[in-house]
């Protein structure tokens, strides 16, 4: 009896304690939609010119050129760490031994523990200003693989680590190598739950900001990059700059409605890749 007591009372303060972990982004996710779902409209996609609005904030080409700028980024920024990421992975399973793992796991969580916007100062001295690739597509792509990769690595490590030990020993007892072994059973094994994982890298590149301040993004004008060497927009430093700048109504219409597309966006490539971690499970 003490002891159902005691489980009672512990599972009712966890229960407790976990209350506002749920309401607190339940509540911001909604505040955001009541904000932004009034200015879902084509004007905000398409761009408005009526001549009242043409010189504000607010008009211009709409936000599909941000829209295209955060997917081209988030998609090229994981299109890079993808293959390091499952290299990384596939030797930390395979080759190295219970020491160099710790080593190679404690190192990935200092990565991504790094804060961004130290990420986003280095790559603006190393890549913008040294390198000579001046605000661009391709600065902010490699500035965004950084911050991803840790996340990649770690997933990707669990994914293999789920396989059958039993897998492994069968495919080492036909004669198969260790290329044959990570081609063959590995990843053909594990590459459901390593989509998983470029998705949620995919939605947390969606949601930096800093990083792609420095090294990748313009205010406006920019609906589709030339080359990889061209800046974008990003529907993230957009928002930033409504709020900063911003003088009337309409404008913090607009970045409330761009906000709730890329609370969209994100929880959207958060929900598929949920929904197919338990239906591989």
């Amino acid at each position: 009896m003490r002891e159902k007591i005691t489980a009672f009372f512990t599972k009712g303060i966890l229960f407790i304690v976990a209350i506002p972990a749920i309401v607190l982004p339940l509540l911001c996710i909604g505040y955001i939609f009541l904000k932004g779902i009034g200015a879902i409209n084509i004007d905000l996609f398409m761009g408005n010119y009526s001549p009242a609005e043409q010189y504000s904030m607010a008009g211009g080409d709409g936000i599909k050129g941000e829209i295209t700028g955060t997917l081209l980024l988030a998609l090229l920024s994981t299109t890079m760490a993808l293959p390091l990421a499952i290299g990384l992975a596939c030797w930390h399973n395979l080759s190295a031994n219970k020491k160099m793992r710790r080593t190679v796991t404690a190192i990935l969580h200092l990565l991504q523990g790094l804060p961004p916007l130290v990420v986003g100062l280095c790559a603006l001295l190393l890549l913008v200003l040294w390198l000579k690739w001046g605000i661009s597509l391709l600065a902010g792509a490699v500035v965004l693989a950084v911050i991803v990769f840790p996340i990649m690595v770690i997933i990707f490590i669990h994914a293999i680590e789920r396989i059958p030990k039993g897998q492994l020993e069968s495919a080492r007892s036909l004669g198969l190598g260790e290329f044959d072994v990570i081609t063959r059973v590995w990843l053909p094994v594990a590459w459901p739950h390593m989509l998983t994982g470029i998705l949620l890298a995919m939605a947390r590149s969606m949601a930096e900001t800093a990083p792609i301040l420095f090294t990748a993004v313009v205010f406006s004008g920019i609906d589709w990059p030339s080359s990889i060497f061209e800046p974008v927009t990003s529907l993230q430093t957009h928002i930033f700059f409504l709020a900063q700048e911003a003088v009337d109504e309409r404008s913090m219409d607009v970045a409330w409605g761009s906000g709730l597309v890329l609370v969209l966006m994100t929880l959207s490539l958060t929900m598929v890749s949920s929904f197919m971690r338990r239906f591989y499970k």
